[in-house]
């Protein structure tokens, strides 16, 4: 998603592979941009996050056991480097600690896919409701077709 955001619109994307700290990869994680957030400029920026194809950035999670994130620490991580995007994505599900930054988002997109089930009925009614319980008036439902 991403990918094709970045391709269809040639704007600036940043990925956060998911506000989840028990996934990682890439040389960097965003603890290690948390860490640094107060001398963090445009240059040092540039050495944390990985550089996909098509100028993607991406912000790598933490190693397995490296500790749970704080929604507080990423917003003020997010607020330093989101002048640098246009958009800012993260793929993951809400839980605490993404729904702890939803006050600073700008608009939010509920991703499901079609298919006949009812704990994804289910989950994407949690998820919106989380938002409305937010005030986060800029969500959108997207239904994505899964390949035949």
């Amino acid at each position: 998603m991403a990918s094709e955001l970045r391709h269809q619109t040639g704007k600036k994307v940043l990925l956060l592979a998911d506000l989840d700290a028990q996934a990682g990869w890439g040389k960097y994680s965003i603890l290690d941009a948390i860490g640094i957030v107060h001398d963090l400029d445009r240059a040092s920026w540039e050495q944390v996050v990985t550089k996909a194809a098509d100028d993607l950035h991406v912000l790598s999670p933490c190693l397995m056991g490296a500790g749970e994130l704080q929604a507080a620490n990423i917003r003020q991580l997010l607020t330093r480097v989101r002048s640098m995007y246009d958009w800012v994505l993260d793929l993951g599900r809400l839980n605490g600690t993404s729904a702890g930054v939803l006050n600073i988002v700008n608009q939010v997109f509920v991703v499901t896919t079609i298919r006949y089930s009812r704990s994804l009925f289910y989950e994407a009614r949690r998820v919106i409701d989380a938002l409305v319980k937010a005030d986060v008036v800029g969500y959108r439902l997207l239904h994505r077709r899964e390949p035949d």
